[in-house]
């Protein structure tokens, strides 16, 4: 604890430079930082050294069937706890009086009465748009208001019928141009395609895609205001990435069966969140641990869950955030009190 306490203002940079001072060592060590969205020299360096020793310590997973598999997981548990899934059904408002939320409005008009509402949507819509600003205390909004947004991203989806294993291709690999990730990060966020995320999942799984064939995912972080009219330049950063990975996969351009990609305002589209930020707010020093949004908000019965709530983003900051929430509503002060419950069967209570 004396540590995190220590470090809780430093970002990666701040601390590397005591151990590490070869430019090539510090790149490589550095190297999973678009996992976060940010470079050594903004990226909270307790949050990212979580994440380092998440790896370490329990290893990383991938979900066998895509990370569908995941999603339809947690469908099933709500469900086994005799929970309704309500599919493609937005939410207009959520109702509150005297301080205390009193259900969920859908578009259709239905009213969805509950004493209780979680919310892993997008936290400045929910605040503004979907409860209102003048439930909230002015200092909440105003905090509100200095959080930095994370970036977004820029997704390109490949089936291939190039023999990856034969080329040598890694499940998952960081192909950079230059050492130094600030140039790096600078670089993607003016659109510039000097480096890329390359993941092969059927190199894990071969069972998402036919014999003989791979899927390939291509992803570099993006600004969303890189350009007012993404469905314009979709098409030309499609080809900049794809010329990118034929650079470093010889002859893949050549065995490309189907291509597609996601733009920034895809991401919104799809997950509503504010200019497609892949990572809520973005995970600074000054907005992590206790300088998040907290999971509990200042209304009666109202939750948050997700990236834009503590502790952060990824796939595990989210999914613990949803266990913090869990616990805050249950009134359990100790995880395991938690999973005790759900053995038992009584998650549902």
């Amino acid at each position: 604890l004396g540590l995190l306490f220590q470090y809780r203002r430093s970002t990666l940079a701040d601390i590397w430079g005591d151990y590490l001072s070869d430019p090539r060592l510090k790149c490589i060590f550095a190297a999973l930082w678009p996992y976060l969205g940010l470079p050594p020299g903004k990226v909270s360096f307790v949050y990212w050294a979580s994440m380092l020793m998440g790896y370490i310590s329990d290893g990383a997973y991938y979900c066998k069937g895509g990370f569908q598999k995941f999603a339809d997981s947690l469908v099933t548990g709500l469900k086994q706890a005799g929970g309704e899934i309500f599919y493609k059904s937005k939410v207009d408002r959520i109702t509150v009086n005297d301080n205390q939320v009193q259900g969920v409005l859908l578009a259709s008009g239905e009213f969805i009465c509950a004493e209780t509402v979680i919310a892993n949507a997008d936290m400045l819509q929910t605040v503004y748009k979907l409860v209102g600003e003048e439930y909230f205390p002015e200092s909440y909004l105003t905090r509100l208001q200095r959080m930095e947004v994370s970036c977004s991203l820029f997704v390109v989806y490949i089936a291939t019928d190039l023999d990856l294993v034969q080329a040598g291709v890694r499940q998952e690999a960081f192909y950079y141009q230059q050492l130094n990730h600030q140039d790096n990060y600078d670089n993607a966020l003016q659109g510039d395609v000097s480096w890329l995320g390359i993941t092969v999942p059927t190199l894990l799984d071969d069972s998402i895609a036919p014999k003989g064939e791979h899927l390939m995912v291509l992803t570099a972080l993006m600004n969303f205001n890189q350009t007012d009219n993404w469905k314009q330049a979709k098409a030309d950063y499609m080809d900049k990435m794809l010329d990118f990975a034929d650079s470093k996969i010889n002859g893949l351009k050549s065995h490309v069966l189907f291509i597609e990609a996601g733009t920034p305002a895809t991401m919104q589209r799809y997950t509503l969140n504010n200019k497609g930020a892949a990572y809520g707010w973005a995970v600074t020093p000054n907005q992590v641990g206790v300088n998040r949004i907290a999971n509990k908000a200042p209304i009666e019965g109202l939750y948050f869950a997700g990236h834009w709530t503590t502790p952060g983003g990824g796939v595990y900051g989210v999914s613990y955030s949803g266990v913090q929430t869990a616990q805050k509503i249950l009134g359990l002060a100790r995880q395991d009190e938690l999973w005790a419950l759900c053995a038992d069967g009584e998650c549902n209570a």
